[in-house]
């Protein structure tokens, strides 16, 4: 063999195992590029469920508040609209007994409630308002009575002999008592 084909046979070679490495670098740059591109879209993928979940938290969050708002507003606006009703049942109420105070039945009921109340002698003193007084109510004997210009709507106050005992049996009381079952907590 010739020194020109040796030298062409040794260029063809070479030129094979060049073109041999060229695919190999091509084959590698490929799966680089490919592990590369799979990497980046697996980071975008991760960041993508990040912001979805982080916007959705927060979105969440809004909506909770919001919805939160909007029941704190309901329960007030319910609230006030319930003691509205109350106050205005019990004004009702109240004029009702100022109605009854003023009719003829009133006499009966206070006289029975006055015998019902007074069976034992722990109460001495009665305490009526002028009105009352002026009924011509039959008091036990050992009642003594007295009159006071406070208008508990009817009714009367009793009082052991030192004052230190009392019953309240005027309607005032028994409203008041009747309203405080009804006051409402906003709960």
């Amino acid at each position: 063999m010739k020194w020109e084909e040796k030298l062409s046979y040794f260029a063809h070679i070479m030129l094979g195992q060049a073109e041999a490495i060229k695919k190999r670098a091509r084959r590698d740059n490929a799966a680089k590029t490919e592990a590369a591109v799979k990497a980046a879209l697996e980071e975008a993928r991760a960041e993508i469920n990040e912001t979805i979940q982080t916007k959705t938290h927060e979105a969440q969050k809004e909506s909770y508040k919001k919805i939160a708002a909007a029941i704190y507003f309901e329960r007030a606006n319910f609230a006030q609209k319930r003691q509205s009703a109350v106050n205005h049942l019990f004004l009702l109420a109240e004029k009702q007994i100022k109605d009854f105070i003023s009719s003829d039945e009133y006499k009966n009921y206070l006289q029975e409630l006055i015998v019902k109340t007074t069976k034992t002698e722990a109460f001495s003193i009665i305490r009526l308002m002028p009105r009352d007084r002026e009924l011509g109510l039959v008091l036990p004997s050992f009642l003594s009575a007295e009159t006071h210009e406070s208008d508990f709507l009817g009714g009367f106050i009793l009082y052991n002999k030192t004052r230190t005992q009392r019953a309240d049996y005027s309607l005032l009381k028994r409203l008041k008592i009747a309203k405080e079952g009804w006051v409402y907590d906003g709960g």
